[in-house]
């Protein structure tokens, strides 16, 4: 059971317990991760529950439970290797996170620039649409690439290729970069207007709101790519995983 913990009267005798042994290699283990809380503690506890097992195990053999942890520890690998095994799968829940809030976002943000800067006949004519949003083709790139990360790294694995770690952040980074240029081309094309007069016609309220939508969601935006870049950093240095928690890693299924 997840969480467990051992109960060694000897071991604690002497100072040092299987507990201590375990929670020491956890907090370096937990040190070297980098991803969202939520998948940081999974990790740990699945470890924790690993390691509690095979203490359990070793203890039945006769080996006292300090050293039944250390064994325990020694056979699944150094803090640097674990981390390094789990470095892909924390990378991809990551960059899923970060397209979800950018998606979530991109619409919030959209509909006022939608309303403020296109014209009146666009439907008819969609050139003119574009004209004055020239940011709809990056935004089209951006939602598309990440409908591609989405379909790569989910459920849908079953009928289309998985996406490599490494692939699914930079991708991730990309949409987050286009969310940058997104919202700096439409302040752009505002700037531009207000300052040849055209902007005299538009709405002042909306445009407030407009250009504030964008001013909150670019440092969003900026965040995300960056974090996402610097995973992608630690993904290039991460060593392949072996051994036991190689198999482990080897083992698990898709991402849903």
């Amino acid at each position: 059971m997840a969480g467990r913990r051992l109960v060694d009267g000897a071991s604690a005798a002497r100072g040092v317990g299987s507990n201590e042994i375990i929670d020491a290699y956890l907090a370096d283990l937990g040190a070297r991760l980098h991803g969202p809380a939520h998948a940081r503690r999974a990790v740990l506890e699945e470890i924790r529950t690993d390691l509690v097992d095979s203490v359990e195990q070793f203890t039945r053999q006769g080996m006292p439970e300090a050293d039944a942890a250390r064994v325990a520890v020694s056979d699944l690998g150094s803090a640097a290797v674990v981390a390094d095994a789990f470095a892909g799968e924390l990378a991809i829940v990551h960059a899923r996170r970060m397209l979800r809030i950018l998606l979530i976002t991109g619409p919030v943000v959209g509909v006022w620039w939608f309303i403020l800067l296109a014209p009146d006949q666009w439907a008819s004519y969609p050139g003119m649409l574009i004209a004055a949003i020239p940011a709809l083709p990056i935004v089209a790139a951006a939602v598309a690439t990440a409908i591609v990360v989405f379909a790569t790294t989910g459920s849908l694995i079953r009928w289309v290729p998985e996406a490599t770690p490494f692939r699914t952040v930079i991708l991730a980074a990309l949409v987050g970069l286009a969310c940058i240029v997104g919202d700096l081309t439409v302040l752009s094309a505002l700037l531009i207007r207000a300052v040849t007069g055209s902007a005299a016609t538009l709405p002042l309220g909306i445009a407030v709101v407009a250009v504030l939508a964008s001013a909150i969601r670019l440092p969003l935006a900026a965040w995300a790519t960056v974090s996402t870049v610097r995973i992608a950093g630690r993904l290039r240095r991460a060593r392949p995983a072996g051994g036991r928690i190689g198999d482990r890693i080897s083992d698990r299924p898709g991402r849903g």
